[in-house]
């Protein structure tokens, strides 16, 4: 089990506290600590050791307790829902490319309650109001959202889709200009997603249609394969689903006795793109 902690520490996993429910799903049950324990058992020079000591110990400035309470009061309250298709966010990001000269637009229609993107689109150029009405059709497969969280952009603004949500009955809501705690969930979203697409410094695709098969394989990896840590261990599919979380059936690992050989565990590694590791068992 160390063995697999540390090779799924070198696949780029996460933290200790993610590898430790990737494990969980995989079937055996262990602390975040226990993780941590084990990955700070490789050999370090003692100069490292000592500087790293010195930074975990060291005490936290007068004043920054009080600070930290300040900018607590004054975040404001993100949103939240309690059930999936309460709460739809719309969003666009942009993502630059060649160096910087090339920008695309990718839009993603996100549920709130379980992190779940329904529909994502990927453009050169701005997006109209009629590719985001299109964009909001194809996530109403999964059902009609009571309310629609946007920005307050012209596209999200524009009659035509002001039109279309009063039409089908839903709520639209903008968001709070410059209150980015507001929908912190929708940000992190972005960031887990950025991260995934351009873990390599020159990995930058040049076509649409290049960059909208990378979107949906990391996309995938996210739903279905990568556990949250907001959802207690279970994927956003899972939670949209209302399936029972591959985690819950964990069981803690055997512990071999000293001089005791033990089997390795079965598991392989496959990646969907560079940078998507997923962790499963070995056929029987």
């Amino acid at each position: 089990m160390r063995h697999l902690v540390l090779f799924m520490s070198q696949a780029g996993i996460g933290g200790q506290d993610k590898v430790a429910e990737t494990m969980a799903r995989l079937g055996f049950k262990v602390s975040g600590r226990t993780v941590g324990r084990i990955r700070n058992e490789k050999r370090v020079p003692p100069d490292a050791a000592a500087k790293t000591k010195d930074s975990q110990t060291s005490t936290p400035a007068e004043g920054t307790t009080k600070t930290s309470r300040e900018k607590e009061k004054k975040r404001p309250r993100a949103v939240d829902a309690k059930a999936p298709l309460e709460k739809v966010h719309i969003d666009l990001a942009h993502v630059r490319a060649l160096f910087g000269f090339l920008i695309f637009r990718i839009a993603v229609v996100f549920d709130v309650f379980s992190r779940l993107p329904l529909a994502f689109g990927v453009w050169p150029t701005e997006p109209s109001a009629l590719d985001i009405v299109k964009l909001l059709e194809r996530a109403m497969v999964f059902g009609k959202p009571m309310v629609l969280i946007t920005a307050q952009g012209s596209v999200f603004t524009s009659d035509l889709l002001r039109a279309v949500v009063r039409t089908l009955g839903i709520e639209h809501r903008f968001g709070a200009l410059y209150q980015h705690g507001s929908i912190a969930r929708l940000e992190r979203f972005w960031r887990s997603l950025k991260s995934r697409l351009f873990h390599h410094a020159l990995f930058r695709r040049l076509v649409v249609r290049d960059l909208e098969r990378d979107v949906q394989l990391a996309l995938t990896h996210y739903s279905f394969f990568r556990p949250h840590s907001g959802l207690k261990g279970a994927t956003p599919a899972e939670v949209f689903l209302k399936l029972p979380p591959a985690h819950l059936a964990a069981v803690p690992p055997p512990r071999g006795r000293p001089g005791e050989v033990v089997p390795f565990p079965e598991h392989e590694v496959e990646f969907l793109a560079p940078g998507l590791p997923v962790f499963r068992r070995k056929a029987a």
